[in-house]
């Protein structure tokens, strides 16, 4: 599904487009999406993706239901200093492991 496509973005490094999870309703999920291929316009252009919270698979809409964030933006940081100590100690590890979730309904 296109939305799915759109939401995993939100997972990675990429330099021609980026995707944000906005949110929900009771039944609706929201992502920002903004490409930043630009042949003919000057600007980057968002868009704005919703779907069915009960279209998604079962693992995701569950989260969402929760308040969980069902994708979790890829964090630079972390990646350096795992890359970091990895390489200190001699071994490879699993940079880009789901990390644990987050909890949306705490401030």
């Amino acid at each position: 599904e296109e939305f799915l496509q759109h939401a995993e973005v939100i997972k990675g490094m990429h330099s021609a487009a980026s995707a944000t999870y906005i949110g929900s309703t009771h039944d609706r999920a929201y992502i920002e999406f903004e490409n930043y291929i630009t042949f003919i316009r000057k600007a980057p252009v968002t868009y704005i993706y919703w779907t069915e919270i009960d279209s998604l698979p079962k693992d995701v809409s569950e989260k969402i239901k929760t308040g969980q964030a069902p994708w979790v933006p890829f964090d630079h940081k972390k990646y350096e200093e795992l890359k970091h100590q990895n390489m200190n100690l001699g071994k490879t590890a699993d940079l880009f492991a789901e990390p644990d979730p987050v909890d949306l309904s705490k401030p």
